[in-house]
């Protein structure tokens, strides 16, 4: 899952990852990726900058 937000840090490293964009899926939200995520409808990676 991915952010929609195109100004999102997270959501470039996401694609320079080179995921298949047929596998990636756009939230708009992260209580709504959450959610997704709960129901084990995909997986999210987070990080976390020190």
């Amino acid at each position: 899952m991915i952010n929609n937000d195109e100004h999102c840090p997270l959501r470039a490293k996401t694609l320079d990852c080179s995921y298949p964009p047929e596998k990636l899926i756009t939230v708009d939200s992260l209580s709504q990726l959450l959610n997704l995520v709960e129901k084990g409808q995909g997986i999210a990676l987070f990080c976390q900058s020190f």
